[in-house]
Order: C-alpha cells, then sequence, then structure tokens
C-alpha cells in the first residue's frame, strides 16, 4: 500500500520528545541537548558522549543521542542508543519508554521488518495505554501491513479514550476506503466532520463519494477542502484525475468562486487542473493565459509549456518554456521543462549544451546526469551513457528505470555480464512495473514478460506512460498485432509525441510504411486541431482533389521546390522533421530583401544586430507558402543559426498538407486534399 506519508512525522528528531525530560542537571548534558535543540549534530553528539562517559547510566543522554545518530542515518547506533534509554531510564518514567518503543517501531518500519515493528508499537501501548497517540501509532501501522481488523481494533479504542477527537474516526474511515467500505467510511468521516472543520475531513470524505458517483456531494465537499485550505493535496489530486461526471459538478461552483473572488489566483488554477484533466486544452491554455495577467510569475510559462506539448504544439511548447527559462535559468523544473521541449522539435545540440549548463550548476542532481544519459543513448554514444547512467544511480539508488538503461546500455555493447546483473537488480527493485517487463525481456524471460505486460495492460486504470511502454515491450516481444493496437489506443486518448515514436529503438521491430500510415492519420487530426485553435486557414478547396508536386533527388534526399513570401527556395521534404527550419543564411537574405519583417519574429528575441542578422532560437512567422497550387498562410518556422543548416519541411506543414504518397518511380509527391 505504502500510501499513507506518516513516517517522515512520526520519527522526525528535530521535535524529540513532546515532554521535556527530567533533565540531569550536570554540565555536558545541558550543553549537548542544547546543541540537539540548535541542530548542531557535531556538538551534540561530543557532549552527550562526554555525559555517558561520566554518567554511563544516563538513559535520558543515550535517548537524546539516539535521536542524533537518526538524523545522520546511523541506524545501528540508534537502536543501540534507544534500547539502552529503555534500560536505564526509569519504569515510572512511562512516556519515555513509549517514546523509545515507538521510535524503534519506526526504524524496523524502515527496514522492513514487520515483526518488530508492530512489537515495539505494542510495546509503546503498554507503556501508556490511555495515550491515544500510541493506539493511533500502532493502528496506522496495522493499516500500512493491511491488518484491517487490528487497525479498526486500535482506532476504536483511540475513540473510547477521546470521543471528541476527529483522528479516530478519520483514520477508521481510511482503513473502511481500504477495505473498499466506500458507504461506512463516508460514516466515520461524517462523525469526525461534526467534531471538526478540516479541509482534509471534506477531501477524504469527497474521495469516497466518487467511489460511489455520488459526484453533486462530492464536488460540494472539495469546494469545502479548498475553502479551508488552498491545493489540500487530496483534494487537488482529485481534481487532477476528475472524470466527466465530477467535472460537470465541479465547473459551475468553481465558476461561483471565481465570480466572488475574480482576481484569485487559486480559483482560477483549479479550474485549470479540471481543463487539463478533461485533456481540454484549447480552454486550459486560455485560463493559464488569464492567470498569467494576475501573477506574472514564470511558473505560469511553464505550464503553457506543457499545455501546448500535450497538445502537439510543439513550436509554442518550445517559446514558453524558453521564456519561463529566461526568467529563471537556476530553476531546475524550468530547465527539465526547457530541454523537454529541445528534445521534442529534435534540437539535440541545445538539448545536451543545456544539460551541460544543467550538471555545472547542479553537480549533485542525479537528473541532470539521467537526462544527459538519454541523449548519449539516442545518439548512440553508449559509454558515454553508461557513465553518467552510473552517476545518476549513484546520487539515486532508486533510479531503477537508469538501472534499465544502463543495463541495456551493455547489453548493446556486449557487456552480457554487467547487464544482467542491473537488469536482474531491476526486477529485484520494482513492484511488477514497465521496468520490470522490459527487463524480464532482455533477460529472455519473454513469457514471464508478456504475462506481466498484460497484466499491467488490463489494470483499472493503466496510466499513459504504462501503456505507450507496454506496447514497446509487445515490439520488442516480436507481438506485432499487440504493438500497433496498443499504441493506436495511445494515440487516441491523446499522445502527440510522433517524433519520439519514429526514433525509439523499441519500435524498431515494427517500423515500416503501416506505422507510418498510423502516425500520418493522427499527426493530421492534430495539427487540425492546432490550426483551429490558432484560427488559421489552409486555404484549400472543399473538394478533395489530388495535387502532385515534382521533387528531386540530392545526397539522399528528397527536395520540393516552393515559394515562401513569393521567394523560390528549395526545401528538404523530412517526415522525421517536426516543424520547419530555415538557416540563417536565408532568413538574413530574406530579412534584408523585404521578404520578411520585425512583425513576422515571434517570441522574446529580436534581430540583435546592426545588420539586422536573425539570432539563434527565433522562432518567425511565414505568411504564405506555395507548392503546386497549394497555398499554407502563417507557418511557424525556426531559424537554425548554423549557415550550413538544410532548410528543412517538416511534420507541422506536411500534416496541413493532407493525405502523402510518395511515387518514386516518377519522382512526384502525390498530396490527396480537403477544401
Amino acid at each position: 500500500m505504502k500510501q499513507i506519508l506518516f513516517l517522515c512525522a512520526l520519527f522526525c528528531t528535530t521535535a524529540l520528545f513532546a515532554k521535556e525530560p527530567q533533565q540531569p542537571t550536570s554540565y555536558n548534558y545541558q550543553r549537548g541537548v542544547e546543541a540537539v535543540n540548535n541542530d548542531n549534530d557535531e556538538e551534540a553528539e561530543r557532549y552527550l558522549s562526554q555525559e555517558i562517559n561520566d554518567n554511563p547510566k544516563n538513559g535520558y543522554a543515550y535517548a537524546w543521542i539516539a535521536g542524533v545518530h537518526m538524523r545522520n542515518d546511523e541506524i545501528g547506533k540508534a537502536i543501540d542508543a534507544l534500547n539502552k534509554a529503555i534500560k536505564y531510564i526509569t519504569k515510572s518514567d512511562k512516556y519515555y519508554h513509549a517514546w523509545a518503543n515507538k521510535t524503534l517501531a519506526g526504524i524496523y518500519y524502515d527496514l522492513n521488518d514487520t515483526i518488530k515493528c508492530i512489537d515495539y508499537a505494542t510495546r509503546a501501548v503498554k507503556d501508556e495505554p490511555k495515550n491515544i497517540e500510541w493506539w493511533r501509532f500502532r493502528g496506522v501501522l496495522y493499516l500500512e501491513f493491511e491488518q484491517y481488523d487490528n487497525a479498526i481494533a486500535d482506532f476504536d479504542e483511540m475513540i473510547r479514550l477521546n470521543p471528541n477527537a476527529e483522528n479516530g474516526y478519520m483514520w477508521k474511515g481510511k482503513t473502511y476506503y481500504q477495505l473498499k467500505q466506500y458507504d461506512k467510511a463516508i460514516e466515520q468521516y461524517q462523525y469526525a466532520g461534526k467534531l471538526a472543520t478540516r479541509s482534509y475531513i471534506y477531501s477524504n470524505l469527497a474521495e469516497s463519494q466518487i467511489q460511489l458517483q455520488y459526484y453533486e456531494e462530492a464536488a460540494d465537499n472539495i469546494i469545502k477542502a479548498f475553502k479551508e485550505e488552498h491545493f489540500e493535496d487530496l483534494a487537488t489530486d482529485l481534481l487532477a484525475d476528475a472524470n466527466e461526471e465530477l467535472t460537470a459538478e465541479l465547473m459551475p461552483r468553481l465558476n461561483v468562486q471565481i465570480n466572488k473572488n475574480p482576481n484569485s489566483v487559486e480559483w482560477h488554477m483549479y479550474k485549470l487542473y479540471l481543463y487539463r484533466s478533461a485533456k481540454k486544452y484549447e480552454q486550459a491554455i486560455e485560463c493559464t493565459e488569464k492567470i498569467k495577467e494576475l501573477d506574472a510569475n514564470p511558473y505560469f510559462d511553464a505550464i503553457l509549456s506543457s499545455l501546448y506539448e500535450q497538445m502537439g504544439d510543439f513550436a509554442s511548447a518550445l517559446h514558453y518554456a524558453q521564456l519561463a527559462y529566461e526568467a529563471d535559468s537556476t530553476e531546475t523544473d524550468y530547465i527539465t521543462t526547457l530541454a523537454g521541449a529541445y528534445e521534442n522539435v529534435d534540437s539535440l545540440q541545445q538539448y545536451l549544451d543545456l544539460m551541460e549548463l544543467y550538471i555545472e550548476q547542479y553537480p549533485e542532481d542525479g537528473m541532470a546526469y539521467h537526462m544527459r544519459a538519454q541523449y548519449y543513448f539516442h545518439t548512440e554514444h553508449y559509454q558515454s551513457a553508461i557513465d553518467d547512467y552510473t552517476t545518476a544511480i549513484t546520487l539515486d539508488s532508486k533510479d531503477t528505470f537508469g538501472r534499465y538503461m544502463r543495463g541495456r546500455a551493455y547489453y548493446i555493447l556486449g557487456d552480457t555480464l554487467k547487464a544482467n546483473k542491473d537488469l536482474q537488480r531491476v526486477i529485484d527493485d520494482t513492484n511488477n512495473s514497465t521496468e520490470t517487463v522490459f527487463a524480464l525481456i532482455f533477460l529472455n524471460r519473454h513469457e514471464e514478460a508478456r504475462h506481466l505486460a498484460d497484466s499491467i495492460l488490463n489494470a483499472d486504470s493503466v496510466k499513459h506512460e504504462n501503456r505507450y511502454n507496454i506496447a514497446c515491450s509487445y515490439s520488442l516481444l516480436g507481438e506485432t498485432e499487440l504493438a500497433f493496437s496498443t499504441l493506436e489506443q495511445e494515440l487516441k486518448d491523446g499522445y502527440v509525441d510522433f517524433n519520439h515514436i519514429r526514433r525509439d529503438i523499441d519500435f524498431a521491430p515494427i517500423r515500416g510504411e503501416r506505422l507510418d500510415s498510423l502516425l500520418a492519420i493522427y499527426e493530421t487530426k492534430v495539427q487540425e486541431r492546432i490550426r483551429v485553435f490558432r484560427g488559421e486557414d489552409t486555404n484549400i478547396s472543399s473538394d478533395e482533389r489530388v495535387v502532385e508536386i515534382p521533387f528531386t533527388k540530392a545526397g539522399g534526399v528528397t527536395k520540393v521546390d516552393c515559394t515562401i513570401n513569393e521567394l523560390p527556395l528549395s526545401f528538404i521534404f523530412d517526415t522525421g522533421a517536426s516543424d520547419v527550419t530555415i538557416s540563417q543564411v536565408e532568413a538574413n537574405f530574406m530579412y534584408k530583401n523585404g521578404y520578411l519583417s520585425n512583425k513576422d519574429v515571434i517570441g522574446k528575441q529580436r534581430y540583435q544586430t546592426a545588420d539586422g542578422n536573425i539570432s539563434e532560437g527565433t522562432t518567425i512567422i511565414l505568411k504564405e507558402i506555395q507548392f503546386a497550387g497549394l497555398t499554407l498562410k502563417n507557418v511557424r518556422a525556426s531559424v537554425v543559426k548554423s549557415q550550413n543548416a538544410p532548410l528543412l519541411l517538416g511534420q507541422s506543414v506536411l500534416q496541413r498538407l493532407g493525405k502523402i504518397e510518395i511515387d518514386n518511380s516518377q519522382r512526384i509527391l502525390k498530396i490527396t486534399t480537403k477544401q
């Protein structure tokens, strides 16, 4: 289960005792306690160690130094000190005996020793049987270990000892929720609500009501939760996962709150969460733009980048990612957002450059190395990828995906021993995840992998990333039809990173005309959605017709003639590129000769030199592109700084043209278009 996050609060050493102990009066002891309270661990350990040396039966000194050891992850020393605290503190001081036993229970919880964990928690209860805190503590442990009857018994004892404490009813409600007895959970939460007004009571109540499809009541309680506490954790999660029915109930309630508080960023953001959960990205973007008017925080530029990315408008996503990064280049979220935007438009060199800066700024952030490793892996620099994955894993031992990728890199390089070691570790450290599936595949345990992939796919709520990864796994397993059907379902549900699919080596076994055709269908839909949102006009007639565009072959690439703003040019017809790119040479020529103006430059950057040269990263609007009678207006293009960069005609334009067929024998592109 591992969803009830209570241990940090229970075992935090900065508030070691709820009561002051009957403190000895010795100098070393008092100075040691003072140092603990001031978070000076080195000084605390020195004074308390001296106190223990002088007075080896001072149990309170052991209790305090145990806290220091815990704070420094010296678990063995902490256990020893706690046991000595129990031994030497007078038995009449039951509170501190209970505290020590509870703390030991927490340590053994972290060590996954269920028996000892419950044993010490029980000792705490026996030390002070009238203290409801210890009953709560053990009850939560029982709940965590899925011993539900025992948990309910402990929470009942809490209620018996203090019928007016809402906590007992709350935890009892949580237990019934885990048992899927939602009516009983609601009853307990309602008892709690009569005793106290708390945001978490309303959100937990709403969660159970959603399970029973009481959407109207759930919506009311979510609003109540937010009135008590902005962005209450569970209530916020419920917004992010809201289904159509809950959204329909919440939206008018949020509108009421917005009308009452028109300048409240918080209420507008709740509405944003709803739009995003419903995949209504256009409305979410408009909502975010409204929020930006109220608060110019670059955080909202990062949100806009994410929304445009989910919509499939990667050029706009890059634009807003750049705005966020330019506002604060030290914020790691903005760095990763911009990196993702570069990757989406295949600006891999910019991606790498940004990762270099990331690592330079945050050399102890494992994510930075992980992301650079991804670049090296996909560009087939496998040893460099291994080096960075190793650093990432060293900094974050729970980076199971990094360990899997390192194992795969070893596999590609032929180091089977190291590959198998990493892959087996992934299986040991994961709980039937998609990483487990991949590891099983490369360990040649295909039957197990297929079975696990099927079970994940058939789960009640499969996440996007899971379904995508399962499609990848079917491809690697040679299950072609399953790979296509799963991938298509993912595309139907809104996956839009088509270039990622094209370069993903997991899909190498199914790459070909069938995959290209499938992607073209959904790319067309995405581009149409983007065009409608932008209010763009393709200027193509309503009758379906076939337009033939001649092309030439040079250096293995396909080139087509066109005019851009009436300037004749030849573009590389590139189905693997996401957008239109032109070199700085062409951009400067167009600017100096009147084919481009300052009004055509969008984004934050402008022409920076006296002669009008366009700077790197500039996004421009090409007012008109013509191909053999087809006209496209207001096409976004990226200016590439390199003087030798080719002119690429990518998918953002190709999908606006219509269905494309390539006749290599006639050197003709056949485009079927509807007006």
